[in-house]
């Protein structure tokens, strides 16, 4: 486990938050947030190993743009590995992992639950995108998923936000979907809305 990539903040309870931050950020991107949302509980950052022009990222693309399935599927296991390894180490509840991503890293996410490698029961995933099409039949309907939308974002197509919340109705998954009038960045209107569906689950 590379420590240089991994932040650990403790809480009072021992069901952890994942955090997994957007192209070009880093294991504390997501922690203000984090903090927010889950002000008792740990939160684990983990950076993305991968380097692309500069910036971080959990996996790579293609020289035309597209995503290198080989690396989505590499880094995937890789970040699942760690994941578990930093849930032993500070001895916190693998039961009970909750995730909070933003765009590469809630792909990373989603990629994991539709390919059937659910690591956590509930997740807030900020502007999230399919980024594969080869997903697993198995059905896990135990998920709870809140993900948002911009209408204006120049990176999430309304064709694959489509495709993203068929897969995840297919396969039962306790699904909330938050749609704004903005593009790709986060909003303060969207972490309100994750809130308060948050208060909802308890």
């Amino acid at each position: 486990m590379n420590n240089e990539h991994i932040s650990y903040t403790p809480g009072t309870s021992n069901a952890p938050v994942i955090m997994l931050h957007g192209t070009g950020g880093d294991e504390n991107d997501l922690l203000p947030i984090a903090n927010v949302l889950f002000p008792e509980q740990p939160k684990i950052g983990i950076r993305g190993r991968l380097m692309e022009q500069g910036l971080t990222r959990y996996f790579a693309h293609h020289p035309d743009g597209s995503f290198d399935q080989t690396s989505l599927e590499n880094e995937t296991q890789w970040l699942l590995a760690t994941i578990a390894e930093v849930i032993e180490t500070y001895q916190l509840d693998d039961e009970s992992v909750t995730v909070l991503g933003y765009s590469n890293g809630a792909n990373m996410a989603l990629y994991a639950a539709l390919t059937g490698r659910t690591f956590f029961k509930t997740a807030i995933l900020l502007h999230p995108m399919l980024v594969s099409d080869d997903f697993s039949d198995d059905i896990a309907s135990d998920i709870n998923l809140w993900v948002s939308y911009g209408e204006k974002d120049p990176i999430v197509t309304p064709e694959n936000f489509a495709s993203l919340v068929s897969e995840a109705e297919k396969r039962y998954f306790n699904l909330s979907t938050f749609k704004s009038n903005m593009g790709h960045a986060i909003t303060k209107e969207e972490i309100l809305d994750a809130a308060k569906w948050l208060h909802a689950q308890q």
